[in-house]
């Protein structure tokens, strides 16, 4: 399978697991992220689409979902803190970056992107509730809220996909929906 072919099976399973998540999937609900989890914002909604998704084969050592809330809380706080290198460290070297209709975004897109985002936001803070995670493959997902000292400014679903690297936990997918 081609790299491309895997990363839309990624983004697809991702999509799934935040269908789930934010609609409701009569499945039990994951296991809550650590309890240093940034406070839950209002729910959102679901959006009415989500970035093609993916399909992506199980994760080569298990990852749990500990593991991946504490990423997500070190996401959360490198955007709470506008630290672009904080968040670069989360980030694998392949990372790619989908949001909305808008083209996805390599690792030095992404990273362009956030510096954008912090340069046109005073004080922002960055909320993960309703968190969700599939174990299997490596996958979680949330609805996100960004907020600043000028109120909401954003939110939407937000799904991730996690790769492990040596004995490093790394993001190297995410999805983003914004609300409408």
């Amino acid at each position: 399978m081609s790299a491309s072919a895997g990363l839309v099976l990624v983004l697809l399973a991702v999509g799934i697991a935040v269908v789930f998540v934010t609609r409701g999937s009569g499945a039990p609900k994951a296991s809550a992220p650590p309890a240093s989890a940034p406070p839950a914002s209002a729910n959102l909604g679901a959006p009415a689409a989500f970035p093609a998704p993916i399909d992506v084969a199980p994760a080569a050592a298990p990852i749990s979902t500990g593991e991946m809330g504490q990423v997500l809380q070190w996401y959360a706080d490198a955007y709470t803190n506008e630290n672009v290198n904080g968040l670069q460290s989360l980030f694998a070297d392949n990372l790619v970056r989908t949001n909305g209709t808008d083209p996805s975004e390599d690792l030095a897109q992404a990273l362009d992107t956030y510096r954008s985002q912090f340069a046109a936001l005073s004080n922002p803070v960055y909320s993960l509730s309703n968190l969700g995670y599939d174990v299997p493959r490596a996958t979680a997902a949330a609805i996100y809220s960004i907020s600043s000292d000028a109120g909401t400014v954003g939110g939407g679903s937000i799904g991730f996909h996690f790769v492990r690297l040596g004995n490093q936990l790394l993001i190297d997918a995410i999805a983003i929906q914004p609300s409408a």
